[in-house]
């Protein structure tokens, strides 16, 4: 009788959290290190984490005030030789942005945030991240999409706290969205308020924010950025021991492939991190540490999440509250500690392994693999049943994307160079004074910089890759 109801708690369990999900595993195995031009046979694979951030250039995770992130003791180690991967997104304007180093609190040690593909936002070009060294310690600087119709990266001194207080006014109906508003700079800063904006079937709206530099405040203007399916493709970050990395010779290319249908499920943001964060990170230990569920960051006042804002809108037309939903799912896994989506490729292994070698306990199979997050690069590839079509990478596409690989390095390099030789002074003012109009004075002239030019663009040659209006199936909870 007590087999009989676990085995009826776990399959209702299971079925409530997951019951509008998207099903996408197939069996998995142990990640595969190919290996890399000049790459050595005998390296140690790394260690594939089916959780860890999100790679910024990926999701660009938005604060209301630009604040330096938070300051790590230890000194990153120099970036390791990535390959690109043998397989990518069909399309000619898909940009492979290189992975970077990011500081794991709980490891008191760095990760490997793997390099993506990417669809860039229309008109938009990536600036990216880098490691900048302080008097005591070292502070992760932002990277960011700005206009292509921008020539150089302008500074400014910091803006006064934001006035965002949400909505003043009804929506003129339920086809429109909150921008929150935001300083905008001329001769002085002056506030701009928020306003209702109608949406946009499979767009998501990024609003204007500011982003911190050693310099100054970098401004970047409101865009569309496609669903999050649609932007390319996200790979799993890894651990990589220090005697291994280090090596002159170490290679490594992403192999394991982040599922976007169900990562919308297990998202989180973490403010002071500056990142979006998947997988489990669930309890009261990550919440004591800033992990935010979306539907909490979203009415904490330090920012938004454009996804939730999205979805609330996407789901909410077929009649399904997405929030309520989105919390449901939260509250079973920090309750249901088992069922939570394994940490580690290996460990998702063990759970496929142990499912396969269960015949007295019949579960859904959906159910089970829904909170899978990983899945082999080449099993993609092979899916015909997959939305996104993969193709191979020919040898003298692999030389292109190797040239832009090393512009982009260059162009970091560059960034870093410039925004540490010097640096706005920023005002002491206090939380008050600056939530009060007038106390966006102008801007001291001296405190004027030269701005870091951008790198001419070389155009897309072939057709540019645009998200099909109402082509994918989706499902709450999901991308």
């Amino acid at each position: 009788m007590s087999k009989m109801l676990t085995r009826t708690m776990l399959a209702s369990g299971l079925t409530t959290a997951c019951i509008l999900l998207f099903p996408f595993f197939v069996a998995a195995q142990q990640e595969q290190l190919p290996a890399g031009q000049n790459a050595n046979p005998n390296q140690e694979e790394p260690e594939v984490l089916t959780r860890g951030p999100v790679h910024e250039a990926f999701a660009e995770q938005i604060n209301n005030d630009p604040q330096p992130g938070i300051l790590v003791p230890k000194a990153p180690p120099e970036p390791i030789g990535e390959v690109p991967p043998e397989f990518k997104p069909e399309g000619e304007n898909v940009l492979w942005i290189p992975g970077y180093w990011s500081w794991d609190d709980e490891r008191e040690d760095y990760i490997w945030i793997s390099g993506v593909w990417r669809i860039p936002p229309q008109d938009r070009r990536w600036v990216p991240g880098y490691w900048h060294r302080q008097d005591a310690g070292y502070l992760w600087v932002s990277g960011f999409w700005i206009s292509t119709a921008q020539g150089a990266v302008q500074y400014q001194q910091k803006p006064p706290l934001s006035m965002e207080e949400g909505p003043t006014s009804a929506a003129p109906d339920q086809n429109h969205f909150w921008v929150p508003g935001c300083w905008q700079h001329g001769t002085r800063y002056r506030w701009r308020p928020g306003y209702w904006r109608p949406f946009r079937a499979d767009w998501i709206w990024i609003p204007a924010h500011y982003v911190w530099t050693p310099r100054g405040s970098v401004f970047v203007d409101g865009y569309w950025d496609y669903r999050m399916p649609r932007r390319g493709q996200l790979f799993a970050p890894v651990y990589i021991p220090h005697r291994h990395h280090r090596h002159v010779r170490y290679r490594y290319s992403p192999s394991c492939v982040i599922n976007l249908g169900t990562i919308g499920m297990h998202l989180f943001v973490r403010p002071s991190y500056h990142h979006y964060y998947f997988g489990d990170y669930y309890g009261s230990s990550y919440s004591s540490r800033n992990f935010y569920a979306s539907f909490h960051y979203h009415r904490s006042g330090f920012g938004c999440d454009p996804f939730l804002t999205y979805y609330q809108w996407h789901f909410g037309r077929r009649g399904i509250d997405y929030t309520h939903r989105l919390r449901q799912s939260h509250r079973y896994y920090d309750h249901h500690q088992h069922h939570r989506p394994p940490r580690t490729l290996r460990s998702q292994t063990n759970v496929i392994v142990k499912q396969n070698n269960r015949t007295n306990v019949q579960i859904n199979q959906t159910n089970v693999n829904v909170h899978l997050l990983g899945r082999q690069l080449r099993d993609v590839a092979r899916d015909t049943q997959s939305t996104q079509k993969l193709v191979r990478l020919a040898s003298e596409q692999r030389h292109v994307h190797q040239d832009k690989l090393d512009q982009l390095r260059e162009f970091r390099s560059a960034r870093h160079a410039h925004e540490r030789t010097d640096r706005l002074k920023t005002s002491n003012t206090t939380r008050e004074s600056n939530r009060k109009p007038t106390a966006a004075g102008r801007p001291n002239p001296a405190h004027r910089h030269q701005d870091l030019a951008l790198p001419s663009i070389k155009p897309s040659k072939g057709k540019i890759t645009r998200p099909a209006v109402g082509s994918e199936r989706t499902t709450a909870g999901v991308g």
